[in-house]
């Protein structure tokens, strides 16, 4: 049944790649994009972290395509393998799709208010053994930034509203979205089926224009998760997560522009419902800065980021700086952008033991359209 829905879900995704020419000459144009990357991380002490290195490779494949008066299709799924080494030689790799998703998406009032729709079709892998899930695991982390957070979650429905009011040179946006899980087995062979708790998430923006060419931002967004379940029965509640991110975007240069930006995601305990040890609470502290510049037609991107994050009981928690360079080259009506990126920090595995920590990423990535 997995295999099918799979099916059924890429040959969607296809058809509305493959768009006929009539949809995608409408007045909101057809759009889709795909790439491929690599990342890579290798610790320095791998018996202190009991980790050699950790690799991961994407293939993102997205589309969006309008169907007709106020409403637009958009799908989105990827390909991943990742390979987890241990000290000794010893390896465990995971590939497949991620789960699919689609979305319907209806313009009420353009740019103003829109209503939305989402189905995740259980495309992903799942039933994991115990080395496979602790890949799973390291990849779902919040400090290392993978280019996605789980093969697989069981799929799910959902929707939300989104409204945006301009108000002079302030505007001030909310939106409320609503996903309900679906069941998957996380552990191979395993005889139950385990279903996340639903999620209910709350964002909302405040923008401000400083004069002719910059503008001021800040996000707050507020998540909240029910019960998990195993068959029916209540069995771990996830933290609630509160982001606040305030950026700031100006002119540089000659057509250039740069955004500074800062954020804090705080992550609450996480409580089991039975008699266990609740996951401590953690915090992520993010800021960095990006420069669009206009070269020979292309626009050159290097950007600086900054994670530092800390967990109650003072495990697996760390710092990780980086920069990055990417550049975006037209070619006829596609968007080429080759990107690399290098990484370095410090993880802290528990007191008094940490790991240095050295990280790589290249790939490319290639849009067509871009108009909503």
């Amino acid at each position: 049944m997995r295999r099918l829905t799979s099916l059924v879900a890429v040959l969607g995704l296809v058809a509305l790649l493959a768009a006929p020419a009539q949809v995608r000459a409408q007045s909101s144009p057809f759009s889709g994009g795909a790439g491929a990357h690599f990342q890579y991380f290798d610790f320095r002490d791998p018996a202190a972290a009991n980790l050699s290195s950790i690799a991961l490779a994407t293939v993102p494949v997205s589309a969006r395509a309008r169907v007709g008066g106020p409403f637009r299709i958009e799908a989105v799924t990827t390909f991943a393998w990742g390979e987890l080494s241990r000290p000794g030689g010893e390896s465990v790799s995971i590939s497949g799709l991620t789960d699919t998703q689609f979305r319907i998406l209806a313009d009420l009032v353009q740019d103003r208010v829109t209503l939305e729709a989402a189905v995740n079709v259980p495309t992903g892998a799942d039933g994991f053994s115990a080395e496979e899930a602790a890949l799973a695991g390291v990849i779902a982390a919040d400090l290392l930034p993978f280019r996605i957070s789980s093969w697989g979650t069981g799929g799910g429905v959902g929707g939300g509203v989104s409204l945006f009011q301009p108000m002079g040179a302030f505007g001030a946006g909310l939106s409320v979205g609503y996903m309900a899980p679906g069941e998957f087995s996380p552990i191979s062979d395993a005889e139950f089926q385990y279903r996340p708790g639903p999620a209910l998430r709350v964002q909302g923006v405040l923008d401000y224009t400083v004069g002719q060419a910059a503008r001021a931002a800040l996000q707050l967004s507020y998540h909240r998760y029910g019960d998990d379940e195993v068959e029916g029965q209540n069995l771990f509640r996830t933290g609630d997560r509160l982001q606040a991110r305030a950026s700031y975007s100006f002119a540089a240069g000659t057509g250039g522009h740069a955004v500074v930006y800062a954020g804090y995601l705080h992550r609450s305990e996480g409580t089991f419902l039975e008699e266990l040890e609740p996951r401590p609470s953690q915090g992520l502290l993010y800021a960095g800065a990006g420069l669009r510049h206009p070269m020979r037609g292309m626009v050159l991107v290097p950007t600086a980021e900054l994670r530092v994050q800390r967990r109650d009981d003072g495990r697996d928690q760390g710092t990780l700086g980086g920069v990055g360079l990417s550049l975006e080259v037209p070619v006829g009506q596609l968007m080429v952008v080759p990107q690399a990126q290098l990484r370095g920090g410090s993880i802290q595995i528990r007191d008094g033991v940490d790991s240095g920590v050295i990280g790589v990423e290249a790939g490319v990535s290639v849009r067509h359209g871009g108009a909503r």
